[in-house]
């Protein structure tokens, strides 16, 4: 009688813990579809004929005559640095002439327009492409770009409010706090409510250069795809129309207005990162509330100590996995200068996302590709990853070596995958180099996918930044269990994030144990303190 009891009391335990578990998880993932945010659906805001259709305006494609004269102004912007480039190459190519050189194309780049500042920013992203140097030189681009005169600023906002300026703000600075590619920011008081905003207005001019861009991009893809059909696999015309179609979304800043809208409504009540309140809106004028911190340059982050940045490298990816796998609604623009970081607090620093006027909405199509692919990190199996990449195109591969790109995968996660039941086993760069083998075996991906997965890029480099060491795999891991992802090696990698969580929460007690007991020295910002 007492085996039976004993017996049952075992059963009890072994099936009836498991299938309550099992309830459980299934219960909360019924809730999580239940409540995941609505769809939002992007309207094209150029179509094949070159239109630029805004709110309240249609831009026409330019004529020819406007055409020529961009051109010959962009060849007579870079053929002086193309041929002070080859004279550097006789000369001898010296640091210091180097550097002179950089500044010379980072000016030609300026001149160039929104759409190769926006190539410039994206450069600066590309450790494994472009030089420290470069780099250094190009980071300007992030918001200290050339400024148009106070005259203009004042001149846009009274003729789209129709009101002086005066009689809106009571104090509106005439210097600069940043300055994009498509406009420039003013720190201002609102008179109605005494309110700090930052006030962000377009460059003068600056649609109709940007429209008469995306026409001659269009057009050249088109050409390009018309008279060199070896070049077919890359389908140019197709990835110039995303392309233009993803920038044209800055244009009008009422789209960004409501794109503040959804990202405060989407991370309301967590504590990753946040979003300005935006209060107002024209097509060329956003007046939203003020964000403290500083631009996450990579000098930035390696100022502050280990446990802060991995706070923030932590913070930055459970941000980027909730518009990824939950929300499918991605701001596409997380260079550092669109990253703020308020370390006021040191041991809790805060992140605040700005500039979102560019942005992906995937559709559940995409969004379950997506989710196959990063399972398939988390997991460690290279058949999926490889069946998820080829999911990303709609044509037949006829071009790619599937065969050798398989092989080539399965090499790779051999090679990144870190050594079971170790934890100083890091995956970095794993992303970059599956790209490379996409590269080499011409395997096809959509325009969505490529301009999704050059955000990932971004990202990982400002975790990289970061923490060379942070294992963004594992720590993705509690997302796809909360989509209903489960597997072995996905609650191991559950059970190992929040062991990295607990270590985490408890170098924050030792930091703010330690500052209590030893207070560091105030001595004000003219004082540089040794390290």
């Amino acid at each position: 009688m007492v085996f039976r009891r004993r017996a049952f009391r075992i059963a009890a335990v072994v099936v009836g813990a498991p299938t309550i578990l099992g309830a459980g998880m299934l219960g909360y993932v019924a809730f999580r579809v239940k409540t995941k945010p609505l769809e939002h659906n992007f309207q094209p805001l150029v179509d094949r004929d070159g239109h630029l259709q805004l709110k309240d305006c249609v831009i026409h494609p330019p004529t020819t005559v406007r055409l020529v004269m961009r051109v010959l102004t962009l060849l007579w912007i870079f053929l002086p640095v193309a041929l002070s480039y080859l004279w550097l190459l006789i000369r001898g190519k010296t640091d210091e002439r180097y550097k002179r050189w950089l500044q010379q194309l980072l000016d030609a780049v300026e001149r160039g327009g929104p759409a190769l500042i926006k190539a410039g920013q994206w450069a600066c992203t590309r450790h494994d492409m472009f030089s420290e140097t470069f780099r250094n030189t190009f980071c300007k681009l992030y918001c200290e770009v050339r400024t148009h005169p106070y005259q203009d600023t004042a001149r846009v906002i009274e003729e789209d409010l129709k009101q002086p300026l005066s009689s809106v703000f009571s104090t509106f600075s005439e210097g600069t706090i940043g300055s994009g590619s498509i406009g420039q920011v003013h720190e201002a008081v609102l008179k109605a409510t005494n309110e700090r905003v930052v006030v962000k207005v377009m460059h003068p001019s600056i649609v109709e250069t940007i429209a008469l861009d995306f026409y001659l991009v269009n057009k050249l893809a088109n050409l390009t795809h018309y008279y060199f059909p070896h070049l077919e696999m890359y389908d140019f015309p197709s990835l110039a129309f995303a392309w233009t179609n993803h920038l044209a979304a800055q244009l009008d800043f009422r789209i960004e207005c409501e794109h503040l809208e959804l990202f405060r409504k989407h991370f309301e009540g967590n504590e990753y990162v946040s979003f300005p309140r935006p209060i107002f809106a024209t097509q060329r004028v956003l007046v939203e509330t003020f964000a403290t911190g500083s631009p996450a340059t990579p000098e930035f982050l390696r100022s502050h100590k280990d446990h802060v940045r991995d706070i923030l490298a932590t913070k930055g990816l459970n941000a980027w996995c909730k518009m990824l796998l939950r929300d499918n609604f991605i701001h596409g623009d997380m260079h550092p200068g669109n990253i703020l970081v308020d370390a006021s607090d040191a041991h809790a620093p805060k992140i605040t996302l700005i500039d979102v006027g560019l942005c992906q909405k995937l559709n559940a199509e995409e969004a379950k590709v997506v989710n196959q692919l990063v399972g398939s990190f988390v997991r460690w199996k290279s058949s999926e990853c490889c069946d998820a990449i080829e999911s990303m195109s709609e044509t037949s591969h006829k071009y790619a070596n599937l065969p050798q790109f398989h092989i080539d995968m399965q090499n790779l996660f051999e090679k990144y995958r870190p050594l079971k039941y170790t934890e100083d086993q890091v995956v970095t760069n794993i992303l970059e180099a599956c790209f490379g083998a996409v590269r080499d075996n011409r395997v096809t991906m959509d325009p969505p996918y490529v301009s999704l997965l050059f955000a990932v890029l971004v990202l990982e480099s400002f975790v990289m930044a970061l923490n060379p060491e942070f294992n963004m795999v594992r720590s993705s891991a509690p997302w796809l269990v909360s989509e209903g992802h489960v597997s072995t090696d996905l609650m191991r990698n559950l059970f190992l994030s929040t062991v990295d969580h607990g270590k985490q929460q408890y170098k924050v007690v030792r930091g703010r144990v330690n500052d209590w007991w030893n207070p560091p020295l105030q001595l004000g910002d003219h004082v540089r303190m040794a390290k």
